[in-house]
């Protein structure tokens, strides 16, 4: 696919992985998932509670105001 996406020549001869190489790229692809999810639902979870805050904030100046 990157290949074809870049333009190049498609009809290269591309070997298949041994079971080894294909294990540890399956388990660096599922660590890395594991990680890019953690952080961002950490990334959600913070925006969400400064929004929260801000809405309380808001709250307490129009209360002022009245």
């Amino acid at each position: 696919l990157q290949r074809r996406a870049s333009g190049r020549v498609t009809d290269a001869v591309i070997r298949p992985l041994n079971e080894e190489r294909a294990v540890q790229a399956a388990a660096d692809l599922l660590g890395e998932l594991f990680a890019f999810t953690v952080a961002g639902a950490a990334l959600v979870y913070e925006v969400q509670r400064n929004a929260r805050g801000e809405a309380k904030k808001e709250e307490k100046r129009q209360l002022e105001l009245a």
